[in-house]
């Protein structure tokens, strides 16, 4: 989820897998570099995060890294993840937490001086 341009594509091998699914909502980003070739198969699709169109039981592991942050709806994608997800399927998500760029929301609101 959130695959942008791909990545993570370059960092997979066939010893880990038979296919790669980029899914991303800006088709932009996820056809940026279809011309590279990858060790596994790349397929790319164009979607919402929050409309999830794996089938239940489906998928071995998903990765979403540094965009749920753009979700409305997180606990519902997380659960449509979860659904999505084979009973011994891994999900691994990083997300920006709530004192990330602490600094920077305190210059914005004039908390810290700037002389």
């Amino acid at each position: 989820m959130g695959a942008g341009a791909g990545h993570i594509a370059k960092c997979v091998d066939k010893d880990m897998l038979n296919k790669l699914v980029m899914y991303d909502m800006s088709e932009k980003m996820l056809y940026r570099d279809q011309d590279k070739t990858y060790e596994v198969p790349v397929e790319r699709m164009v979607g919402d995060e929050e409309v999830l169109p794996f089938e239940a039981n489906s998928v071995d592991a998903i990765i979403s890294s540094l965009s749920l942050h753009w979700v409305n709806d997180i606990p519902g994608t997380l659960i449509q993840a979860q659904r999505a997800l084979k009973p011994d399927g891994l999900f691994i998500g990083a997300m920006f937490g709530g004192e990330t760029l602490y600094e920077l929301r305190c210059v914005e609101r004039g908390h810290v001086s700037t002389k």
